[in-house]
């Protein structure tokens, strides 16, 4: 037998444990277990190589990433977990009795305190010393403790006071007389995660403390929604092990389990507060979504998705905050043909004849003021506008402009403009309709919901409700820019020439339950880049004519303003 051999290493780090023999006679088979090497095998087995491939693996954190066919078959073992300390036997099988090559591995594992907290979060990371006999100099790095300083140095104290630091957001805030050298990092961000470490300054060879802490921070998610939508908050993980436990709680992710927890389940849903919580999702493939249904200004905040892993600090964790909108009277854009634009509340529930809206005008440069002419009254910022017929679709207004109107120049809204009038919805007017917003179909039949892009190679989708800040709320078809990568439904389809950027969604066998508001997303990187057109969707039981044409500048300009006297 080998000698033992000694690694070393850290909680959440990747390290290699050495194992090689003589490939004269050719490939072995070969298996690494957990614990000493018995008479034959391996006990505990947690991989096994059949001379050329790994075929067998207990998880995806054992590999081997040597060359196999010339006798390397030292095991790599990532993300380390204190429970995974101990001996390990590496076993090569040799033909004849006791001809087995065998080396066993000691791994010892340093623990590490662990902090963990979410974007934006103020963390402090505790680190003390016996201060009785006077103070000591201190450095804080970000990284392991080398063998004489701080690895990137971010801090340094003198014992007394902060004498240097990378950033502002590094701060002792602790009393230094009293040894307490707790590293504080304010607004925390992604790239804090990782070891750090605490050195004390002892006199003497070898003689500084060392304390390593690791970070871990949680980006979480945000997802807006408007009081009374059925909301999705998305979690998933990889089911190639099986299914496991997980909860859904109030809050951001604590060190163990939810805080305030409203659902579990342990494969199926086992428990949950509320009816309004569901997982509507696959589960068995995990998808563990969570759908909050008819939501209120109380279900805002942080919420943490938590899928439990066996072994210390290995479960998956994801946070998501939500925002819920009840703004009553905002308006937005509902749908423009040339310099025509529709607006209507973004509450559905408020677009009727009873619920008269405030509608913010647009602004112009004056030349454009005078080269329209009294066209221009009631159109220019700061201005009571007219009021103007028009369908009763859902519409709450309608402005007519010849020019891009500079104050809408790198704004989200063209309806949200200063200058508040009061517009009231009046008698129907045929033949309005926004084009590309409104897609009337009839039950049981085929209803398609027209979306184009010209990014031909990214990723989109379709979804239920309105267009959240990122991806889609209430999922119902993705594509990877090539092809339909998922679907809630065969009844979902999209028929066009993805490729070519048509991704139009067409449902077939058509319900009244398919009424609503949908959202098209192209995803284009960068912050807020991704094209968003919302469609309504609206089911007729009866033959109705064909409303889907492009409305234009004539369908607009016939409209009449009424008379001052009926303000």
């Amino acid at each position: 037998m080998m000698p033992n051999n000694l690694v070393r290493g850290s909680v959440d780090d990747t390290l290699t444990l050495p194992c090689k023999y003589p490939v004269d006679g050719g490939p072995r088979e070969v298996c690494w277990g957990k614990g000493s090497c018995p008479i034959s095998g391996c006990k505990n087995k947690v991989l096994a190589v059949d001379g050329t491939n790994v075929i067998w693996a207990e998880s995806n954190r054992y590999k081997l990433l040597g060359d196999v066919t010339k006798g390397d078959v030292s095991l790599t073992i990532s993300g380390l977990t204190k429970d995974q300390e101990g001996t390990y036997c590496c076993r090569v099988r040799i033909p004849g009795l006791f001809n087995d090559i065998k080396n066993e591995i000691k791994l010892e594992i340093k623990d590490v305190n662990l902090v963990r907290g979410s974007v934006n979060d103020k963390l402090v990371l505790p680190c003390s010393y016996d201060a009785d006999s006077g103070t000591n100099p201190t450095c804080w790095g970000h990284g392991h403790c080398g063998l004489l300083k701080c690895h990137n140095k971010i801090l340094q104290s003198d014992g007394n006071e902060v004498t240097w630091r990378a950033s502002e957001r590094y701060n002792l805030d602790g009393n230094l007389a009293k040894g307490n050298v707790s590293l504080t990092i304010e607004s925390a961000n992604a790239d804090d995660g990782g070891v750090y470490c605490c050195r004390i300054a002892v006199p003497g060879a070898f003689n500084d403390i060392k304390k390593e802490i690791r970070v871990e921070i949680r980006d979480a998610d945000r997802v807006t929604a408007l009081v009374g939508d059925t909301v999705t908050l998305p979690c998933k993980y990889n089911v190639s092990e099986g299914t496991t436990p997980m909860c859904w709680g109030r809050g951001t992710c604590p060190t163990f389990k939810c805080t305030d927890t409203i659902l579990e389940t342990d494969g199926d849903v086992s428990w949950s507060e509320l009816e309004k919580y569901k997982l509507t999702r696959n589960i068995k493939t995990g998808d563990v979504s969570l759908t909050i249904r008819s939501v209120t200004k109380e279900d805002e905040g942080m919420y943490c998705c938590r899928v439990e892993v066996p072994g210390l600090f290995n479960d998956k964790m994801k946070e998501i905050n939500l925002e819920v909108e009840d703004d009553k009277t905002k308006l937005e854009l509902f749908g423009r043909s040339h310099w025509t634009y529709i607006c209507r509340h973004n509450n559905e529930a408020y677009n009727n004849e009873a619920n008269p809206v405030s509608f913010r005008t647009l602004g112009l440069r004056e030349e454009e003021e005078e080269e329209r002419g009294e066209e221009s009254e009631g159109s220019t910022e700061g201005k009571e506008a007219k009021k103007v017929k028009m369908e009763n679709i859902g519409l709450t207004a309608v402005r007519r402009m010849k020019t891009w109107p500079l104050s809408f120049m790198g704004r989200n809204n063209v309806c949200d403009l200063p200058g508040p009038s009061n517009i009231n919805l009046m008698d129907k007017t045929p033949g309005l309709v926004a084009p590309a917003v409104v897609v009337t179909g009839p039950l049981n039949g085929r209803v398609t919901i027209p979306c184009t892009n010209s990014d031909t190679t990214t990723t989109m989708c379709w979804g239920r409700g309105h267009c959240p800040t990122s991806k889609c709320n209430d999922d119902i078809i993705w594509t990877d820019g090539h092809k339909v990568i998922w679907r809630k439904s065969d009844r979902y389809q999209l028929l066009g020439n993805i490729r070519q950027g048509d991704v139009s969604l067409t449902i077939t066998g058509a319900i009244k339950e398919d009424e609503g508001t949908y959202c098209c997303r192209v995803e284009i990187p960068g912050w807020f880049n991704d094209l968003k057109e919302e469609v309504t969707v609206k089911i007729e039981e009866e033959e109705i004519p064909d409303l889907h044409r492009t409305a234009t500048e004539q369908d607009f300009t016939t409209l009449e303003e009424c008379p001052d006297d009926t303000e």
